[in-house]
């Protein structure tokens, strides 16, 4: 297949209008005055399915000043959104807050520039702590000393 000039001509139009628009959406997102908080409510005890019809309360700073609170109600999916406008201060926290069968969760993250904060809720889920390196160490290093002190004792009788 030949490659004529009008052809030519064609693609360098295409790519003229599309490459600005492609480097320049990204720019229009990140120079944006608010900041958008999200995040879904999840119950555990129901196959980790959404709760719609909840209330979550978020904060942030703005100016380096508390703002007041803004409210939300959750879908049928257990997703709020909550937009503050002006942006968050960066790098301060926002908090979320929400109830549900009578247990109260906040979860608090560090505003990045992004401009969207995620905040997800789990309840119903209970706590197991797990081990992690360096208490499987302690462990370990435990185990093996009371070993040997129990068999030098033994060997001593």
């Amino acid at each position: 297949m030949a490659i004529n000039k009008n052809s030519l001509l064609k693609l360098g139009l295409a790519l003229g209008i599309a490459v600005p628009m492609l480097i320049s959406s990204p720019l229009a997102f990140a120079n944006s005055n608010s900041t958008v908080v999200r995040g879904n409510v999840y119950n555990e005890n129901n196959g980790g399915k959404g709760i719609g019809g909840l209330t979550v309360i978020v904060q942030c700073f703005i100016n380096k000043k508390k703002t007041p609170i803004k409210t939300a109600i959750t879908d049928s999916f257990g997703l709020y959104t909550i937009r503050f406008n002006p942006k968050c201060d960066q790098g301060k926290t926002v908090t979320s807050t929400v109830t549900f069968s009578g247990q109260t969760q906040s979860v608090s993250a560090e505003v990045s520039g992004s401009g969207t904060e995620t905040n997800d809720f789990y309840f119903g889920s209970t706590s197991v702590p797990e081990m992690n390196g360096l208490t499987l160490t302690a462990a370990f290093l435990a185990s093996v000393g009371a070993y040997m002190f129990f068999k030098k004792k033994s060997a001593a009788k």
